[in-house]
C-alpha cells in the first residue's frame, strides 16, 4: 500500500517554532508547547555523568528521559539502546526503549518492549501512557483508553488528557471525548482548542471542525488542513490516530499504514493474561538491543517498503 505523508499536517500545530528533531520525534506534535529549560539543564546533568562513565546506565536512562521530555526521540533511542545492550534485564531500559521507539512510528516494536519491562515489574507509572499511544497507532482504542485512565487516576498530564480525548473519538464517542477536554478548554489551553477541531472531524461533524480550527489557526494553515479533515471519518481506527498523531493519510484513502491485524503471529490466544492491554502482543525472535538495533531497524525498514508496494 503507498502511503502519503503529509509533514505539513502536524507541524500546523507545533504553536511555536522548535528545532527540527523536536518536530520529527515528537509523539503527538501537533500538542507540541513552548519547551521548558528544565529537560535541557537535566539532560546537560547526564551528559556530564556520561562524559565521567560512559557506561553509566542510570545516567543513559536519564539522558534518553530527558532527550524524550525535549521531543528528540532519536536521540533518546540512542542512550536507550546503549543501556539495553549494558544492562539487557533492566525494566526500565526497556520502558524507555518503548517510549522512544513509539514516538519514532515503530509501535509493533514499542509494545514487545512495554511488554517485557512489565514482565520485569517496572512500574506502569514508567510506560503505561506511552503504552496507550502505542495502542492507538495500532487500531486499539478501547485498550489504549484503558491505559491512559490508568495513567491519570494517578497523574495529572494536559498531553495524556488530550490523547484520550482523541482516542474517544476514534472509538466515535464525540461527547466523552469533549467532556474529557472541557477542563482544558475552561482553562484557555491553546492546543485543547485544537484537539477539539480533530474531535470534531475525527466524529464526522466536518463542518464544526473546520470552524473550531479556524479559531486558532491562520488562513494558510486553514486552508491547508480543511480537506484532510474532511478524509478523517473515512479512517480506520489505525488510519485515524496515525493521520492525527503524525499527518499519516494512505494514498488509497482507506487502510493504515499499520496496525495490529497485519500480524497474526501477535495472537492474544498465546497470552495468559488475555484481558491486559496489549496482552497478546508476544515478542518472537531476539529481543530488541544487545547489538540487534541495527539489525531491528533494517528489517522494519524492509517491512515498510514491502507493504507500501
Amino acid at each position: 500500500m503507498k502511503l502519503v505523508r503529509r509533514a505539513a499536517l502536524p507541524l500546523l500545530f507545533a504553536g511555536a517554532a522548535m528545532p527540527l528533531a523536536a518536530q520529527q520525534s515528537d509523539a503527538f506534535p501537533f500538542m507540541a508547547g513552548q519547551r521548558q529549560n528544565a529537560p535541557a539543564n537535566t539532560l546537560a546533568t547526564f551528559l556530564r555523568m556520561l562524559a565521567d562513565n560512559p557506561d553509566n546506565v542510570s545516567a543513559l536512562v536519564g539522558a534518553g528521559g530527558s532527550a524524550l521530555d525535549l521531543g528528540d526521540a532519536q536521540a533518546a533511542l540512542g542512550f536507550f539502546v546503549r543501556a539495553n545492550e549494558l544492562s539487557p534485564r533492566n525494566g526500565r531500559v526497556k520502558a524507555g526503549l518503548g517510549r522512544a521507539l513509539v514516538r519514532l512510528e515503530r509501535p509493533l516494536e514499542a509494545m514487545q518492549n512495554f511488554r517485557e519491562a512489565q514482565q520485569l515489574s517496572t512500574p506502569e507509572d514508567d510506560y503505561i501512557a506511552d503504552r496507550g499511544f502505542a495502542l492507538d497507532l495500532l487500531g486499539e482504542p478501547e485498550r489504549a483508553q484503558a491505559d491512559y485512565r490508568s495513567f491519570l487516576s494517578r497523574r495529572n498530564s494536559p498531553d495524556v488528557t488530550k490523547r484520550l480525548a482523541i482516542s474517544l473519538a476514534i472509538s466515535g464517542k464525540r461527547e466523552d471525548a469533549l467532556q474529557v477536554l472541557d477542563p482544558l478548554l475552561a482553562a484557555q489551553d491553546r492546543t485543547a482548542w485544537r484537539t477539539r477541531a480533530f474531535i470534531l472531524g475525527l466524529t464526522g461533524e466536518v463542518r464544526e471542525a473546520v470552524e473550531a480550527a479556524a479559531l486558532v489557526l491562520t488562513l494558510r494553515e486553514l486552508e491547508i488542513l480543511t480537506p484532510y479533515l474532511g478524509q478523517l471519518p473515512g479512517l480506520s481506527d489505525a488510519g485515524k490516530a496515525q493521520a492525527v498523531h503524525f499527518g499519516n493519510f494512505p494514498a488509497d484513502g482507506r487502510g493504515p499504514r499499520y496496525a495490529l491485524s497485519d500480524f497474526p503471529e501477535f495472537a492474544t490466544a498465546n497470552s495468559g493474561e488475555p484481558n491486559a492491554p496489549g496482552a497478546g502482543l508476544v515478542p518472537s525472535g531476539q529481543a530488541f538491543g544487545q547489538n540487534n538495533a541495527r539489525t531491528a531497524e533494517r528489517e522494519s525498514r524492509r517491512e515498510a517498503r514491502r507493504r507500501e508496494r
